[in-house]
C-alpha cells in the first residue's frame, strides 16, 4: 500500500505543471503519505493487552507476557532442532524456562537423543554448544539423554 501511495505521489507531481496550486498539492499528498505510514500502529497496539495503575505506570498483562515467552521458547528449541538435524543429529528438544520481571531466564535444557553419527562423547559436545549459541545456559543444566524420549 505505502508503494503504491509513494509512486501516485511521484506521477501526480511529474504530471503538475508548475503552479501556484502545485504546492498544496504535494501537502495533501503528504498528508496521505504520512497517514498510510501510521495506520499499521492502531493494530499493533491492540494486540499489546496493558492497563495503567495509579501511579500512572504502565502494566502489561501477565498472560501476554508468558505468551510471548512461551512463543520465544517454542522458536528456540525449533532453532536448535534444525541446526542439530543439519548436523545429522536428531533429538527431541525441551528447554526448561522460569520468567523473573518479564525477562525469560533458560535454567534447563533436555535433549533427547534419537539418532546420531559419531562418537557419543562428541555429539554431547556439539550438541551443548549448539544449545549455548541460542540460549544463555550453563553447560551444567544441558541433559543429553540417548536413545529417544521415553513416552
Amino acid at each position: 500500500m505505502l508503494g503504491g501511495i509513494c509512486s501516485l505521489i511521484v506521477i501526480i507531481e511529474l504530471i503538475l505543471p508548475q503552479s501556484s496550486t502545485n504546492k498544496y498539492i504535494k501537502s495533501i499528498a503528504a498528508v496521505f503519505m504520512v497517514i498510510a505510514i501510521i495506520s499499521p500502529i492502531p493494530s499493533l497496539i491492540k494486540n499489546i493487552k496493558f492497563s495503567i495503575d495509579s501511579n500512572n505506570s504502565l502494566i502489561l498483562d501477565e498472560n501476554f507476557l508468558i505468551d510471548i515467552n512461551d512463543q520465544k521458547r517454542k522458536l528456540l528449541e525449533k532453532n536448535i532442532l534444525s541446526t542439530l538435524k543439519i548436523k545429522d543429529i536428531n533429538v527431541d528438544v525441551t528447554l526448561s524456562v522460569i520468567v523473573t520481571s518479564g525477562e525469560p531466564k533458560y535454567v534447563y535444557a533436555t535433549l533427547y537423543v534419537n539418532s546420531f553419527s559419531g562418537d557419543e562423547v562428541e555429539v554431547v559436545g556439539i550438541i551443548k554448544n549448539v544449545v549455548k549459541q541460542y540460549v544463555s545456559i550453563d553447560s551444567d543444566n544441558i541433559s543429553v539423554i540417548f536413545g529417544g524420549k521415553n513416552e
